[in-house]
């Protein structure tokens, strides 16, 4: 199983993936400063479960989270955020057709 982690916030970053190592130790974890280069290197390994924060630069995590369902529809995607206004999108990302 490929987990990414992606936050600008270095020590949320640590944070998420201190936590995620602890209930996942044998998953690959991948851990992204940059939603772009998360991008990047989603398009060239599968990703089963991606931790976005909603709020970064250049891609917020809402927009990242669609294009790696585009990539990956069975995707498991869980929004990391302090901002309550993200969580209807962030729900609607979820119950978009897959099929």
């Amino acid at each position: 199983m490929t987990i990414y982690a992606v936050d600008d916030n270095p020590d949320a970053l640590q944070e998420i993936s201190g936590i995620i190592s602890k209930v996942q130790p044998d998953a690959e974890l991948r851990c992204f400063d940059s939603s772009l280069t998360a991008l990047a290197e989603a398009r060239k390994q599968e990703v089963n479960v991606a931790f976005l924060d909603v709020s970064m630069p250049e891609l917020d995590g809402l927009n990242l989270g669609q294009y790696l369902k585009d990539l990956y529809p069975f995707i498991n995607l869980i929004f990391v955020t302090e901002h309550k206004e993200f969580a209807y999108e962030a729900i609607g990302l979820r119950s978009a057709d897959t099929s």
